[in-house]
């Protein structure tokens, strides 16, 4: 008797658990509404009051806590009515509710296909970005190394790659706005290979573009990184000279110097390296340069009227002998 009370007593929590498992989870809402799960939890109830009297006939003296079945029989009847009524409404639940969860496993599986699709659809459209911006970058770089190839092309010489007579222009407007700031002094030295038109036309017009790069590769060594060196055409140079000194008679002389440190170092000997048919060889030449220098400061003048200056002191160097430096006056 005591091992059949402990398995009816086993049972009957066992029957409690899964009764008060399926009361929690009917708290839900959107459980409560499905068909079935009513039935299930009314069919373990059914089982678990019939166990209750499987134990209250193990003990006489719990007799009087049953309401009906006071003989033998009832009792038997009502436990076949707990048992069979349960099984049957547990059976009619069941039928209800395995349905319920075989489509929602195919809902989930195909949620799950669908987010498989999904991904693969949102890896191959990340691929796709990646691959277009990859190409938007290339294009972005071909079109900035396009926007410095025309910035080069129309701000600097092609053959020197000094600035042209275009940036000249801006630079010298920008030297004499800042001149009128500080009332420092600037200055514009013009220069003018000597007797270039001999070398081109004993040598060619090849030999006399390397005579001409050298001349800006000078010039740049001989100027300040506030100043610029720009070729304007031809064998003509020019020579912008900022922030020199308050004083005029100082920016004379600073100017002078630069000037004539210039035109010593274009006065050294050039080695150009010919290519002919029969082979390589080298030429040594030597070339001079005329240089008009003229100051300037705050916008009492246009650039035009300086170019004008230097031009002009330029020229005055050239008919007092080449090779000299020659302010305006």
């Amino acid at each position: 008797m005591d091992f059949d009370v402990a398995v009816e007593t086993l049972r009957a929590l066992v029957t409690i658990l899964i009764v008060l498992y399926l009361w929690r989870v009917g708290i839900r809402e959107q459980l409560r509404a499905q068909k079935g799960w009513r039935l299930i939890l009314a069919g373990f109830s059914l089982i678990l009051f019939a166990t209750l009297l499987d134990i209250t006939d193990n003990f006489p003296s719990l007799d009087h806590y049953v309401v009906i079945g006071k003989t033998h029989t009832e009792s038997f009847l009502e436990k076949m009515v707990g048992y069979l009524g349960g099984c049957i409404v547990l059976f009619i639940g069941f039928t209800q509710w395995i349905p319920l969860v075989a489509k929602l496993r195919s809902a989930e599986i195909e949620l799950r296909n669908k987010a498989a699709e999904l991904e693969l659809t949102v890896l191959s459209r990340t691929a796709d970005l990646l691959k277009k911006n990859e190409e938007l970058q290339e294009e972005t770089q071909r079109l900035t190394e396009a926007e410095i190839q025309v910035r080069q092309l129309a701000l600097y010489d092609t053959l020197t790659r000094l600035p042209n007579r275009r940036l000249l222009n801006e630079r010298i407007a920008q030297s004499m706005a800042a001149s009128k700031r500080s009332h420092r002094y600037g200055a514009l030295l013009f220069l003018d290979l000597d007797n270039f038109k001999l070398l081109n036309d004993t040598h060619g017009h090849d030999v006399g573009d390397l005579l001409l790069i050298e001349v800006a590769h000078r010039l740049t060594t001989c100027v300040r990184e506030v100043d610029t060196a720009a070729r304007l055409g031809g064998d003509e140079f020019v020579v912008m000279l900022s922030e020199l000194d308050e004083d005029k008679g100082e920016s004379i002389t600073q100017a002078s110097i630069i000037a004539e440190n210039i035109c010593m170092k274009l006065a050294e000997p050039y080695v150009l390296a010919l290519q002919q048919e029969s082979g390589a060889r080298t030429l040594e030449h030597r070339c001079t340069a005329s240089i008009g220098v003229t100051l300037f400061i705050d916008l009492d003048f246009s650039v035009v009227d300086i170019l004008k200056r230097a031009d002009i002191a330029m020229y005055q160097a050239k008919d007092g002998g080449r090779n000299k430096v020659q302010f305006y006056e």
